[in-house]
């Protein structure tokens, strides 16, 4: 699980997304002779972005399913119940 937003360090936080297959690499650093072409990289970010968005949706629609609130949707989600409304387009009740 990564850091909270307010505990943990950004090294910390580095950390937890390396662990989880994801390799931080400076954008100087990739264009300046890594030998990897900068357009699939973003091609493929965007490709895992899309799958977690998708997962995301799904987890929070069967949450909603299971009768919890947006309140505790957000707390998960690390955000306030409103930002969560906003994002994935909840209603009050379902």
């Amino acid at each position: 699980m990564p850091p909270s937003r307010s505990g943990g360090t950004r090294d910390e936080g580095i950390e937890w997304w390396n662990s989880g297959g994801f390799a931080f690499v400076p954008a100087d650093q990739n264009r300046a002779g890594s030998g990897e072409a900068v357009a699939p990289t973003h091609t493929k970010l965007a490709e895992q972005r899309n799958n977690v968005e998708h997962e995301l949706s799904n987890a929070v629609y069967s949450d909603r399913r299971a009768h919890r609130s947006c309140s505790e949707i957000g707390a998960m989600l690390g955000v306030s119940k409103q930002a969560a409304q906003r994002m994935h387009g909840l209603k009050a009740s379902v």
